[in-house]
């Protein structure tokens, strides 16, 4: 720990750069800074750079790059990059931005928008609002209230 108050780290190699309020609760887990962000126990390696209220509750090698309460839950290797209330959801799936977007497929991503939601393995939303992916590789570009499944 290198500064801050009121941050917590205990395990094997975990590191809180500074801030306020930070836990590092995984073996080998970063928290640059920011406040009340945090890496549960069995986020293993995750990462958190910064921001208000983040939180990785997945396996190992996750990571939210900044922003407000965006969330990694379950998934290995997920990002969330930033934005506001964003959750990356399953191995592999990415948010890179935007507000209350949801990656819940494994390999699934959202780009950005907002209220956007893929639930499909290897499904896409690039961006717009409101937008809904569900069934492995549908895609769906922008746009507003679009969906698109597969079977």
């Amino acid at each position: 720990m290198v500064g801050g108050n009121g941050n917590f780290a205990n395990d094997t190699a975990a590191f809180i750069g500074g801030g306020s309020g930070n836990k590092a609760h995984a073996a080998h887990c970063v928290v640059a800074g920011g406040s009340d962000n945090s890496v549960g126990w069995q986020g293993t390696s995750g990462v958190v750079s910064g921001g208000d209220g983040n939180v990785i509750r997945s396996k190992s090698f996750a990571t939210i790059g900044g922003g407000f309460q965006n969330t990694v839950l379950l998934g290995e290797g997920a990002i969330v990059a930033g934005g506001i209330q964003n959750i990356a959801g399953s191995d592999f799936a990415s948010v890179g931005g935007g507000k209350i977007n949801s990656a819940f497929g494994k390999f699934s991503t959202v780009g950005g928008g907002g209220g956007n939601r893929v639930v499909g393995f290897f499904g896409v939303i690039a961006g717009g609002r409101q937008t809904f992916v569900n069934g492995s590789s549908a895609t769906v570009g922008g746009g507003y209230l679009n969906a698109a499944m597969s079977t």
